[in-house]
């Protein structure tokens, strides 16, 4: 049936009442391979009549009758196949064919929709629910169950016909068809891979019907009956998968023909047929007119079309406000549609819940106005808090299916290009603690990794309500790192909320005195923290709030005698006035002093860097324990992170630059000499005074982890 186009009309009522009988069948008898034969057969009966195709695409070019043996003549493109009398036909819809999708429409699409409504248009999902409860109803529950796999059947095959059936209001196919009808700047022809069928708003009728089944179907226990719906609701709000799916499908297939059945360009002549069009278009004036191409057989460069027709039907949808810059909001039951598939992103069961994410990134790029509406429902769903902000769900399936959403592309960039959003978020990820089970944690650590590798310095700086915006979310962060030890956040929320600082932290100096005190001193307690994963952070902060910041960039006068150009080096912050230089000076004076204080807390007795030593040399506990220069263990993979993410944000060299031996090995890490250097500049007599003597115990000890400490 693939392709028939007129030809299927004659045979009209004999397809008619054979999909009648299958998918009758396939209501009484419950099998559900009879109904999608049926659908599928529905599907290629639409895209034969209402499609546009090539139906010579393997005519062959310059062959001679009575010649079998002689090649054909291969062409440059599309349009050297007129020149050479060897136009694509293409497969334009007759009026037959039109008003036989029509009654296919009226049947498989129209009539379902009616009867949905009729069936359940008063129902809840208690009252007419095909789950548990029909279940225990005995046949008729089951009866309903196939009845309702039948219309969704025969919906999905009705929709078949793709792009061709009108778009929701305000969508570039919803108006109208044809060229002269057509606004300026809209598309008409280009853009639509067939003839438009089917009444007005029939998609806002197929989406009511389809809210009704999801009314009715979200608390089954038949998963296969709900996944078929949101297959159907797929087909219905995005508008032109199908085709860009059988484009990137056929396409890779078509490069694989391309690669072997190419000609090179070693041409220096153009070809016959080329050669004849360009002295009738009068381009062949002269020899350097012509420049040597490749060249295909006309079906490979027909297929090219065909497939180059399908991307641009595919994109017409997602494109259609990029000229005028005004995009549309989406219509009422477009949202309506799209919130039952919201609410089914959170399913009980995990086949649906993976389903659903695709579906709503695809109305995300539809229409960029989405994820705005869509961001606080999610973050209820993490942080476990109702509308009200008062009671507690503790869901699995609503934080699995939340995590996820947010973890896609649209939804990451969206949130790192509002910062409202992006403190929003953070704040409910380092809310969600109650959550106790394993697969809520490694959901929240799995998107928590995800917003970290996407996060951008610029996202916190763009303007000044971004700065605002991120300095009250590291006050927050700040006063939950300093609740009591009975109501402190377990160890994974503490290293989430110290690399958050850790983000949101201006090196150079660029924070104000204050902020500068409060971090400093923070940084230098988790420096010596028991927890290892913390440690390396705290010592990455800290050398960042100590290091000094840029010096003002000074131009050379060029003597007469050089003719060399003046070379200016790249430096950060190089625009920076004298006034923002005094304030990052002041900034890391107030860092030192921070520092300074904290060091002369326990005055002579050197506690601070006692503990720091004892607690860093934790972190080669792995060296020699299997032979020395053993493998980097778990504490090494960590603090190798710290020291990466240390070169990263200071844009700094790895020290020392000789050998890498011990370095490899986890013997020496630079991040610890780092921040010995910066803390003798801080209180070069309170560090003399507090490490000699762990320094001195260091030296004599014959463990390797205390070496290495001694040696940093």
């Amino acid at each position: 049936l693939h392709y028939t186009g007129e030809a299927l009309v004659p045979h009209k009522d004999l397809l008619h009442r054979t999909l009648e009988a299958c998918f009758a069948l396939a209501r009484q008898s419950g099998c559900l391979g009879i109904g999608e034969g049926a659908s599928q057969m529905v599907s290629v009966l639409l895209g034969a009549l209402v499609a546009y195709y090539p139906v010579d695409q393997y005519r062959a070019v310059g062959a001679v009758d009575g010649c079998p043996g002689k090649p054909e003549e291969w062409v440059c493109d599309p349009a050297s196949l007129e020149a050479q009398g060897a136009a694509i036909a293409w497969h334009m819809p007759s009026p037959q064919e039109v008003v036989f999708a029509e009654e296919l429409l009226e049947a498989h699409m129209e009539r379902p929709i009616r009867e949905i409504q009729q069936e359940c248009g008063g129902g809840t999902g208690e009252d007419g629910g095909t789950g548990g409860s029909a279940e225990a109803a005995g046949g008729g529950g089951k009866e309903r169950k196939e009845q309702a796999r039948v219309w969704l059947l025969q919906m999905e095959g009705a929709l078949g016909a793709r792009s061709s059936i009108r778009d929701f209001a305000g969508g570039p196919a919803a108006e109208g068809g044809d060229a002269a009808s057509t606004p300026r700047g809209e598309y008409a022809l280009v853009g639509q891979a067939g003839v438009l069928v089917g009444a007005a708003g029939l998609r806002e009728r197929a989406a009511h019907a389809l809210h009704l089944l999801v009314a009715q179907q979200v608390h089954s226990a038949d998963a296969e009956s709900l996944l078929l719906l949101m297959h159907v609701i797929d087909d219905l709000l995005s508008c032109g998968r199908r085709e860009y799916t059988d484009w990137q499908q056929s396409y890779q297939a078509w490069r694989s023909d391309a690669a072997l059945l190419t000609q090179p360009k070693v041409s220096m002549e153009p070809p016959a047929g080329l050669s004849d069009a360009m002295e009738i278009s009068g381009a062949a004036d002269s020899e350097s007119e012509w420049r040597p191409r490749t060249a295909r057989p006309r079906w490979l460069v027909v297929e090219r079309a065909f497939l180059t027709m399908l991307w641009r039907a595919s994109q017409a949808a997602y494109f259609r406000d990029i000229p005028r810059r005004d995009a549309k909001e989406a219509g009422e039951a477009y949202l309506t549609l799209f919130q039952d598939v919201l609410m089914l992103s959170q399913h009980k069961y995990k086949a649906v819940r993976q389903v659903a994410p695709p579906v709503l990134s695809r109305c995300f790029k539809r229409y960029p106005q989405l994820p705005a509406t869509v961001l606080p429902p999610l973050l209820r769903a993490l942080n476990g808090q109702s509308e009200t902000g008062k009671q507690h769900d503790d869901s699995e399936e609503a934080v699995l299916g939340a995590c996820t959403v947010l973890s896609g592309r649209v939804m990451c960039r969206h949130t790192m290009r509002v910062t409202e959003a992006l403190k929003a978020l953070l704040l409910a990820l380092l809310g969600s603690a109650h959550h106790n089970t394993i697969k809520a944690q490694g959901a929240i650590v799995d998107l928590f990794t995800v917003i970290s590798r996407r996060f951008s310095r610029m996202a916190a700086e763009r303007s000044d309500e971004a700065s605002a915006a991120v300095a009250a979310t590291r006050k927050v962060i700040m006063e939950m790192l300093a609740a009591p030890a009975s109501t402190s956040m377990h160890w994974r929320y503490t290293l989430m909320a110290n690399i958050l600082l850790l983000f949101f932290l201006r090196p150079r100096g660029r924070e104000s005195p204050e902020d500068a005190t409060a971090l400093a001193t923070h940084a230098l307690q988790q420096a010596q923290a028991p927890l290892a994963s913390v440690r390396p952070l705290g010592c990455t902060m800290l050398a960042l709030l100590l290091k000094a910041p840029f010096k003002p960039l000074t131009t050379p006068t060029p003597s007469a005698s050089s003719s060399r150009p003046t070379w200016r080096p790249r430096v950060l912050f190089a625009e920076a006035t004298e006034e923002e230089l005094a304030n990052r000076s002041s900034s890391t004076e107030a860092a030192l002093s921070a520092a300074r204080a904290v060091l002369l807390q326990q005055g002579a007795g050197g506690e601070v860097l006692k503990e720091m030593m004892s607690m860093l040399a934790l972190d080669h506990s792995q060296v020699g324990a299997s032979g020395a220069g053993s493998a980097r263990g778990s504490m090494g993979g960590t603090l190798g992170l710290g020291s990466r993410m240390l070169k990263l944000i200071c844009n700094a060299r790895e020290w020392p630059r000789g050998r890498q031996v011990a370095t490899e090995a986890a013997q020496f890490w630079p991040l610890h000499v780092k921040i010995f250097k910066q803390l003798a500049r801080a209180a070069p007599a309170e560090v003399m005074v507090q490490l000699r003597a762990p320094l001195e115990a260091a030296c004599r000890s014959e463990e390797r982890p205390q070496q290495c400490i001694a040696a940093e």
